[in-house]
């Protein structure tokens, strides 16, 4: 619980008290015990860095996943521009050919 809910300092200080208190008691135990504890703790941590690199795959999949999704749809949107642009114009050019042929019935 400390790994998971640490501030840093306070998560420094509770990993000293809880290594202080584990060499005290492995001093204490007979080698076999020990033994087992200690190959407990290993598998323990090998589990929370299992876990903690599947975490940390899923947020790099995850992250582009979006990176591709938010390339794809910049570049729809500049087609669009593209697309709204060249009616823009076209639309514009006609508009100024129709003002011409106004004027130049007028005349």
């Amino acid at each position: 619980d400390w790994l998971d809910n640490g501030d840093g300092e306070g998560t420094a200080k509770a990993a000293e008290e809880i290594c202080r208190q584990l060499g005290g008691t492995m001093e204490r135990l007979p080698a076999k015990p020990l033994s087992r504890v200690g190959r407990a703790a290993v598998q323990a941590a090998a589990r929370r860095v299992v876990e903690a690199r599947s975490a940390v795959r899923e947020h790099a999949d995850h992250h582009e996943n979006l990176h591709s999704k938010a390339v794809a749809l910049g570049e729809r949107a500049a087609r669009q521009e593209g697309a709204a642009r060249s009616e823009l114009d076209e639309t514009k050019t006609e508009l100024t050919e129709a003002q011409e042929q106004v004027c130049n019935k007028e005349k």
